[in-house]
């Protein structure tokens, strides 16, 4: 169950979510923003409930809080959690309770009558804030709420979800979210207890109309691909609304070439071969993949391109990937991710050698054909990890590693350098010095094992290599600065 507190709490309380995501407003945007009294900047709106059930609560404030915000929410929260109310039922009437809300922190104040309280308000995320792409009206066909980024729903030490409900418009919208299955046509239930604590609960809506969508399979593996063609705003042909305000139409900016297709597909077809092959993955899954234009600015001014692997189910996977990532070795690493099964446990020393180190290597492997590029790609990993400065990073070595990330101070430290360009350049050294293709072999018989045994460690890697005839000088100059 998604858990917040610990099991006997004495005031535990639950909470139901209710997430109704409309249909497009219009068919185009206003002309003139400032006859809006709300700004609303996304293609749905997402108007939340989400209702609080008290029994035997005992204090008189109930506080409830945002676990992640941003840098804009102490100004702009009206913006984000916009028409905010707070009920509770009496009888056959309901009271509106006075309530303080201050961007993080959401006070309640309680009375013993109350058995239940409903919050209610429509939602939009921060990410239009971010967006570093000017021009390119993501917002119109890309609507991320990512709730490890920016928390659309309200959390509490002692609070317990118990369900979750997504009302989704299907003919307009495509909706992808962690652990979520359909239910109905137009409704989605989240399994709460696959749910991860930390990361909360994130869905993402793609507007049909401007994505070109494909598809095909890899054995037991379907693959859907989901392609944008960006968004054209014509202003030559305008239309009215029923207020004589002025529209602009929106059309797909670009057609897709069927071609350039084909090649992804070939190229997602046999790298999945080879993944499936090393990782002895025999199960059906299904993939979707979609890009959008990814690119952001943090707080400091810091660009970067992101993308990540939602879980939607058992045996379902969303990947968004910047548009860029279609022929680069960042989407192979994803699809790895998926694959890759049996790891260490998050707290031992090994679990980031495995979890992306290892993953990094086999990316960049699996994603060019040619030796030389290969060799080029991982020594300019090296080169830009060697341009870091040593106080910068917040490890040296793979297994100091306690968390991933670039610190977000321009230094380009932290230990994200250790993580993809050090230590992946290590294993390729290593492979080289064995013979890349027998390195695989090897490294497929430990995967196999590593499933079998359903034991995933650095100490049974290096067995498995030297049973393998790795000796002990190549596994030594391996070590020596990993």
């Amino acid at each position: 169950m998604f858990c917040y507190t610990l099991l006997h709490s004495q005031n535990k309380i639950f909470s139901d979510l209710s997430v109704m995501i409309g249909e497009q407003p219009n068919k185009g945007i206003l002309k003139d923003d400032a006859k809006v009294n709300y700004a609303f900047f996304y293609a749905f709106p997402i108007a939340v409930t989400q209702t609080v059930f008290l029994d035997n609560y005992d204090r008189d404030t109930l506080k409830l809080s945002l676990q992640n915000i941003s840098v804009y929410n102490n100004v702009l929260s009206s913006l984000f959690f916009h028409n905010l109310v707070v009920i509770s039922p009496n009888g056959q009437s309901k009271d509106t309770i006075n309530y303080q809300f201050d961007g993080t922190n959401l006070l309640i104040p309680f009375k013993s009558s109350y058995r239940e309280i409903s919050i209610q308000y429509e939602y939009q995320s921060d990410y239009f804030f971010k967006s570093n792409i000017p021009g390119a009206n993501i917002e119109y066909f890309f609507q991320p709420q990512m709730f490890f980024w920016h928390s659309w729903y309200f959390t509490n030490p002692e609070l317990w979800l118990s369900n979750v409900m997504f009302n989704v418009p299907t003919n307009e919208a495509l909706f992808f979210a962690d652990f979520s299955k359909q239910t109905d046509i137009n409704h989605f239930e989240a399994d709460i207890k696959k749910i991860k604590t930390e990361y909360g609960i994130s869905f993402y809506l793609l507007n049909r109309k401007f994505y070109k969508e494909d598809s095909f399979f890899v054995n037991s593996t379907h693959v859907n691909l989901f392609f944008t063609t960006g968004v054209r705003i014509d202003s030559t042909n305008v239309i009215r609304d029923n207020q004589e305000r002025i529209l602009y139409n929106l059309f797909p900016k670009s057609t897709i070439d069927q071609n350039k297709i084909n090649l992804i597909n070939s190229r997602i077809n046999s790298s999945l071969i080879k993944i499936e092959k090393i990782f002895n993955k025999k199960d059906s899954i299904n993939i979707n993949i979609a890009d959008s234009y990814l690119e952001l600015k943090d707080e400091e001014g810091t660009k970067f391109v992101w993308g990540n692997v939602t879980q939607c189910s058992d045996n379902s996977y969303l990947i968004l990937i910047d548009t860029s990532m279609w022929q680069s070795h960042d989407l192979i690493h994803e699809i790895i991710h998926i694959h890759s099964g049996i790891e260490p446990a998050m707290h031992n020393d090994d679990y980031y050698f495995f979890h992306e180190s290892m993953i990094e290597y086999l990316a960049v492997y699996l994603g060019y054909n040619s030796e030389n590029k290969r060799d080029s790609v991982f020594n300019r990993h090296l080169k830009q990890f060697n341009e870091i400065k040593t106080d910068d990073l917040d490890a040296t070595s793979i297994f100091d590693v306690k968390y991933n990330g670039y610190r977000l101070d321009g230094s380009s430290g932290g230990t994200s350098g250790v993580v993809y360009q050090k230590t992946p350049y290590k294993i390729h050294q290593l492979a080289k010095s064995i013979g890349e293709e027998k390195f695989i072999r090897i490294l497929t018989k430990f995967y196999y094992n590593v499933k079998k045994t359903q034991t995933c460690s650095f100490y049974n890697f290096e067995k498995t290599l030297k049973k393998n005839g790795v000796t002990n000088k190549q596994w030594a100059d391996f070590m020596k600065g990993l």
